[in-house]
């Protein structure tokens, strides 16, 4: 799985990842290590980032990614 930021967003499309592929959260491997409170944001580089601050975090993908793809306005 992988989901590519772009140099420059394609209109309303900040993200790519391949067609039909599936959704994941981005959970840290040493996760499984803390025992406490958990930041849930969304995005991974949102987790990534709060994670870096030392910061126990899951980052979920954006809203859109979970739906199916339709014509506009339906």
């Amino acid at each position: 799985f992988g989901r590519l930021r772009l140099d420059a967003p394609k209109g309303d499309k900040k993200y790519h990842q391949r067609y039909k592929s599936k959704v994941y959260n981005y959970i840290e491997p040493d996760l499984e290590l803390y025992n406490g409170d958990l930041i849930m944001v969304e995005g991974e580089f949102k987790a990534i980032s709060l994670i870096d601050a030392t910061f126990p975090a899951v980052g979920t993908s954006g809203f859109y990614s979970w739906g199916r793809k339709t014509e506009k306005g339906k």
